[in-house]
């Protein structure tokens, strides 16, 4: 890995980059300050950094949070529209042999950046010292999400395309790969097919509402706001094929896709939900039908899981916080995941007792197993700029999951007023 890296961060005056990147950046650099030499801000607002800084702060910045890298920090004005203005960060640039690229921007923005970066000669096609990170939603539609891959493409190969889904970057969900792998060393592995497993169950809960992400959300919904990208990506690393490597890339990709490509969501068992009060948030459309919960069901065609329960659940202004995974046995007992806010893995001793005891010392030790908690956006930044494409999908990946979700959409689903999840469940 070259130690020669820059970082620059399109959209850095917007709600992401104050509250999360610039803090997440600080803490990765605190733990390997070799990883970055320089950070360039991108972006409209004032000419200096101390503007900059006074704008952020305006905007939920903590500057305590961001103190390490100040010296780090270079502000850049740039409209991103004007060719003409990106031949001052090419000069700017110039020290840098590896340099990545952080589009925290709309997603409308993403080929219009990138062409101009390749054009102006700030990032060279196959060069893979050369990267750029897109922040979701990455297209709206399987449509849409094509032609945005194809437009990348014209200027970056697949492998310096870094689509981001922080969700995968979260400390455990990270980890599920490695903990696979393990698994095929003491036999776990055995038992991971639908002849044990009676359903898999995945929940990410929240208690808060839409805050302030009307105007995006009315026009997204829970659907393509969190099953699309981060819980069908989850369910990927879940119950994939494992590769016979972990630092094998490709073949983690593909079986990921392998796996995406044979779910089918069971039309006639979805459940929309709209959280009673969403129609009073501001810039909702007061008439809306966005969904705020949804409940999906899925079958695999693979022979693997093919007689599995999978359920995705997901939703706002619920009695309860949590982001995880439940695994039902078909002998009893339950093997969950813990993702958010607790960290850690749970089992049910009914079940534990049945296996034999090299599978219960491994377990016994995986539920003690201290999880980093390091926040997703700095494994996020890390890997980006190690240039791991582990738990980035690809665009292949990306197109599986449009598809997916395209097919849910086809029929108008209303969705049901809800204060708590009984309301969900009645009629079920």
């Amino acid at each position: 890995m070259s130690e020669n890296n820059v970082l620059v961060i399109f959209g850095s005056t917007g709600d992401l980059t104050f509250q999360k990147l610039l803090p997440a950046l600080a803490d990765l650099l605190k733990r390997q300050p070799n990883l970055l030499k320089k950070i360039f801000l991108i972006g409209r607002q004032g000419n200096t950094i101390e503007a900059y800084l006074q704008y952020g702060l305006d905007r939920g910045l903590d500057l305590i949070s961001i103190q390490s890298i100040l010296p780090m920090l270079q502000y850049v004005y740039l409209q991103a529209t004007e060719s003409k203005d990106y031949i001052q960060l090419k000069s700017l640039l110039k020290p840098y042999d590896a340099r990545m690229f952080y589009l925290a921007t709309p997603p409308t923005m993403f080929h219009l950046i990138t062409e101009n970066l390749h054009q102006n000669g700030l990032i060279e096609k196959s060069n893979l010292k050369h990267r750029c990170a897109y922040e979701k939603p990455f297209g709206e539609n399987s449509s849409t999400a094509d032609v945005l891959n194809q437009l990348l493409h014209e200027s970056l190969d697949e492998k310096q395309i870094y689509r981001v889904d922080h969700y995968l970057a979260k400390p455990l969900i990270q980890q599920l790969i490695k903990i696979r792998m393990q698994w095929e060393t003491v036999g776990m592995e055995d038992y991971w097919h639908a002849s044990n497993i009676q359903a898999i169950e995945i929940f990410a809960y929240e208690t808060v509402g839409i805050l302030s992400r009307g105007k995006f959300y009315d026009a997204t919904g829970a659907l393509k706001d969190m099953v699309q990208s981060h819980l069908l990506e989850t369910l990927a690393l879940l119950l994939m094929d494992l590769p016979k490597r972990m630092d094998d890339v490709n073949a983690i990709q593909n079986a990921k896709i392998q796996f995406l490509k044979s779910l089918k969501p069971i039309i006639n068992e979805v459940v929309f939900g709209q959280y009673q009060g969403y129609l009073q948030e501001p810039n909702v459309n007061p008439s809306s039908i966005t969904e705020t919960y949804v409940s999906l069901s899925l079958r695999s065609g693979l022979d693997r899981w093919k007689d599995t329960s999978i359920t995705i659940q997901t939703g706002k202004k619920l009695e309860e916080k949590k982001t995880q995974i439940v695994v039902r046995w078909k002998t009893g007992g339950t093997l969950t995941f813990n993702i958010s806010p607790r960290v850690n893995v749970e089992f049910d001793l009914s079940w534990y007792s049945s296996l034999p005891p090299s599978l219960q010392k491994h377990l016994l030790a995986l539920s003690h197993h201290p999880f980093a908690k390091h926040d997703a956006y700095e494994n996020v930044f890390s890997d980006l700029i190690q240039g791991n494409q582990t738990l980035f999908p690809s665009s292949s990946e990306i197109l599986a999951t449009w598809s997916l979700i395209d097919s849910v959409k086809q029929k108008p689903i209303l969705p049901r007023p809800y204060q708590n999840s009984k309301d969900l469940m009645k009629g079920r």
